[in-house]
């Protein structure tokens, strides 16, 4: 039995992550968000033979290629849908689940590894990643997994290959092409395990992997965009009463039911796993130290990961909105310092049943999720149906995310523009303005749904009561609405 589950981890792992997400793979709130669609599209790009767009549409940062290359092969099944940039994210997020399962195995002494699939399941039933472990967002999921892999050869007993080597300077670069924060909280792990494995020849691995690494990002970067570079961080106006509200933004964010800046209403069982999660998250740490002091030995490792999860908590009173996906390291750090608390804990056959509700408990938060809900998918697939019925293939948005979604779901046959004259594809900005001067072309004025337009001699067209548009909108409508040109 042993040998058949050592042979088959990954299948098993995916096959418990997907049962795990098929509630919300199932259901009709399905829909991709403005980012997620980008990448969509990237894809689509990418695979049209149009150039290879690495990096997140208009920005210098968000490394997104591996995040393509896993949606690629699902095209070619499902077509470019929302299901295979979901499946294509899902596979690339049980990698990362994959290689923190190894992980824990280097902590686990115990019959069969139960205390590894334990930690595992609590992992993939984390409602933190409930969503994530499947969305496409320009770099997030390809640093999870990059950290992941880190992580493992960090903590790896046996020496490392001449590959394993050069992984270990080139990763560190490609984290922070995709998703720097995730790499501050591995500094301290970073240089930890430099210091324990120094020697010339390892350095030497570890320079060639981040110099070559260094210069191919270089190159690939060159001429990129940085249309869109906001600033994370706002250490100006920080106050101290900041700091009461970390509790709550933590749940917040570990409940998994938030959307960009936008809390959304928690499930009762994810809010009860989040808040179990917390007391995990602040109790470890604690246990650790005492350990420490009380062996009065320092465990590198364990101090290292600790500074990185403190780190998390400590950024967050500083960010400039309340972004709560920049917590997401928070649960890989956390599920890893609580394997080192459990390598203090006698396993006991009565830790079976709470190890058994808590599982129940996220199985129950994973089904809750078939709710969670951002928008109207059948709106928008209904609206790009219609626009080209009248041979309407390009539209000023007013939302800077329906944009992207628009686009998407009419499979990039419409392109739009949003309001101002720079945008992330500065070329859609100019296509949409050609098209609306051309008097042979039709445009349209595409907005979230309102009924005090509609009247007995309204242009407009309602869909569904959630999105409307105005074909070949008046210039006076356009300016009214804040379009540069």
């Amino acid at each position: 039995m042993t040998k058949f589950i050592n042979r088959y981890t990954f299948i098993l792992l995916l096959i418990l992550t997907f049962l795990s997400r098929l509630p919300q793979l199932l259901s009709e709130n399905l829909i991709l968000d403005g980012d997620e669609a980008i990448v969509g599209l990237m894809t689509n790009q990418f695979l049209s033979g149009d150039g290879i767009p690495f990096f997140f549409y208009g920005q210098s940062y968000g490394f997104s290629f591996i995040e393509m290359l896993f949606i690629s092969p699902f095209y070619g099944v499902f077509g470019m849908t929302d299901i295979a940039v979901k499946l294509g994210m899902l596979l690339l997020f049980v990698v990362g689940v994959y290689y923190l399962f190894r992980t824990f195995k280097s902590y686990d002494d115990s019959k069969y590894q139960l205390v590894s699939w334990m930690l595992i399941l609590f992992f993939i039933l984390n409602p933190a990643f409930a969503v994530w472990a499947m969305k496409a967002r320009g770099g997030y999921l390809t640093a999870f997994v990059l950290c992941s892999i880190l992580i493992y050869l960090f903590t790896k007993k046996s020496e490392l290959s001449t590959v394993q080597k050069t992984l270990v300077g080139i990763i560190p670069i490609i984290i922070f092409q995709a998703q720097p924060l995730f790499l501050a909280g591995l500094i301290p792990l970073i240089l930890v395990y430099c210091i324990r494995n120094s020697s010339v020849k390892n350095w030497t691995y570890w320079s060639a992997g981040a110099l070559a690494s260094m210069f191919i990002f270089l190159a690939i970067k060159w001429n990129s965009s940085n249309y869109w570079s906001p600033e994370i961080l706002d250490f100006e106006n920080f106050e101290w009463s900041n700091l009461s509200q970390l509790p709550k933004q933590s749940l917040i964010h570990l409940s998994g039911w938030y959307t960009y800046e936008l809390k959304l209403e928690s499930s009762n069982t994810s809010f009860y796993f989040a808040a179990l999660t917390l007391i995990i998250l602040l109790f470890s740490p604690l246990f650790l130290v005492f350990k420490m002091v009380q062996n009065k030995k320092i465990d590198g490792i364990t101090l290292a990961l600790i500074l990185g999860l403190g780190f998390y908590f400590a950024l967050f009173p500083f960010l400039k909105r309340e972004s709560f996906r920049y917590l997401l390291p928070v649960s890989l750090f956390g599920i890893l310092l609580l394997a080192n608390t459990l390598q203090y804990i006698p396993l006991k056959k009565w830790y079976l049943f709470p190890s058994f509700l808590l599982l129940l408990l996220g199985i129950k938060s994973m089904h809750s999720f078939k709710h969670y809900r951002i928008g109207d998918k059948s709106a928008f697939v209904a609206t790009a149906k219609d626009m080209q019925e009248k041979e309407i293939y390009h539209v000023f948005s007013y939302d800077p995310m329906q944009q992207w979604q628009l686009m998407f779901y009419s499979k990039g046959k419409i392109i739009t523009r949003y309001k101002s004259i720079e945008d992330r594809i500065p070329a859609y900005v100019e296509e949409v303005n050609k098209a609306y001067f051309d008097p042979n072309q039709n445009t349209a004025f595409f907005i979230g749904y309102n009924p005090i337009v509609f009247g007995p001699d309204s242009k407009w067209i309602g869909i569904e009561e959630s999105l409307m548009y105005l074909p070949n909108p008046p210039m006076k409508d356009l300016i009214y609405y804040e379009f540069e040109f």
